[in-house]
């Protein structure tokens, strides 16, 4: 399998090559789960909104730049606010810095979304 075939068929899988941390385990796994991994795919879309945010080793593995995707929804991105929470909420998990206004966040997305969100942290690291 290519990597665009793979990138097309499990993005999830893509980017967690090669990736031992746990929290970024646990963001990647909240995206994946987040309208069938929109923002996996828009990671690795080298035209999408968050293309920015990923860098590329020497054989071409994508890494997410956590801080970046934070940047970038700092900057405003132009999906609905319960899009960009989930985001929000993956970025700080991934991220060292990049921290999320957990009550505005909680706000903006739908049940489903909270639920996942809640079971993705208490999964605990």
């Amino acid at each position: 399998m290519t990597t665009t075939d793979a990138t097309l068929s499990d993005p999830a899988s893509i980017l967690l090559q090669h990736v031992g941390n746990e929290a970024v385990h646990a963001a990647v796994g909240l995206l994946a789960g987040h309208r069938k991994g929109f923002w996996l795919r828009e990671l690795l879309d080298r035209d999408g909104a968050l293309a920015s945010a990923v860098t590329r080793d020497d054989q071409g593995r994508p890494w997410v730049e956590w801080d970046t995707v934070g940047e970038l929804i700092d900057r405003g991105l132009p999906q609905s606010t319960s899009e960009v929470a989930v985001l929000a909420v993956a970025a700080s998990i991934g991220s060292t810095r990049y921290r999320v206004n957990l009550w505005q966040a909680v706000r903006a997305v739908s049940d489903r979304d909270m639920k996942a969100i809640l079971a993705t942290l208490s999964k605990g690291w």
